[in-house]
């Protein structure tokens, strides 16, 4: 009887010492900031709002040059040319403005959820990710426009325009040569390219896995049992003895 009260009071404790390892892990501050994964990156936030209001503002100054054509920059390579694009990025997918703010409101929530489960630590990852986020939205503010009081019929601004001039040879299928003019863009869509150009070459990794990695608890199962089983054998092996 004394050994099985004994054997059942080293049980007790050491599942008094797993609790406590337990409620420790969920409290400590490294294990919160590793299930946040990315959202516990301050500078994150800080770029999403930098290019956001850089996009927003850049679209209000360029609109004083609405109806006035082209502006020279650099020559006719590089000018302001201010209108209204009611499809995505390129001029891709035209009149279909309702669907595509569906489509860049989901993407922002489906993009933030994926920089939750980043390792605190990719930050090549989460910053690409980041240039997504503030594309959509910058974009998507302007959709928003149709719906919501402020100014805007809900198609976005764009209004940097780059012609390269036509084909250094003619034997160069068009498709091979975009510039004459590219399509008039922003710097939302600048975003939102520049993120999927690092991710198609492989210059930023996204990780789907979610970002928790410590295992502290679990570490502390296997070690808590082979301590106390020996402290156990002792009694037993004195018994014997005796």
């Amino acid at each position: 009887m004394p050994a099985i009260a004994l054997d059942a009071s080293a049980k007790l404790k050491r599942t008094a010492k797993l609790t406590d390892r337990a409620l420790q892990a969920n409290s400590n501050p490294a294990t919160v900031k590793a299930s946040l994964g990315g959202w516990a990156r301050p500078w994150f936030w800080i770029l999403i709002v930098v290019l956001v209001a850089a996009d927003l503002a850049t679209k209000s100054w360029a609109s004083q040059y609405a109806g006035r054509g082209d502006v020279p920059v650099l020559g006719e390579w590089l000018s302001i040319y201010f209108t209204h694009n009611p499809g995505g990025v390129f001029g891709v997918a035209q009149d279909y403005t309702g669907v595509l703010t569906l489509i860049r409101a989901l993407a922002v929530i489906l993009i933030l959820w994926l920089v939750k489960r980043q390792p605190s630590d990719n930050r090549v990852g989460i910053f690409t990710l980041g240039l997504l986020v503030a594309g959509a939205l910058g974009n998507l503010y302007d959709n928003l426009s149709a719906w919501l009081p402020w100014p805007g019929n809900g198609e976005v601004r764009d209004f940097i325009k780059v012609d390269l001039g036509p084909k250094p040879w003619q034997g160069l299928p068009d498709w091979a040569w975009p510039f004459d003019p590219w399509p008039i863009f922003n710097l939302a869509d600048s975003c939102i390219c520049i993120g999927f150009v690092l991710l198609l070459t492989g210059l930023a990794a996204v990780q789907f896995q979610p970002a928790l990695t410590e295992e502290g608890p679990a570490s502390g199962d296997e070690k808590a049992p082979t301590g106390d089983s020996s402290s156990d054998s002792k009694p037993s092996a004195g018994d014997s003895a005796d």
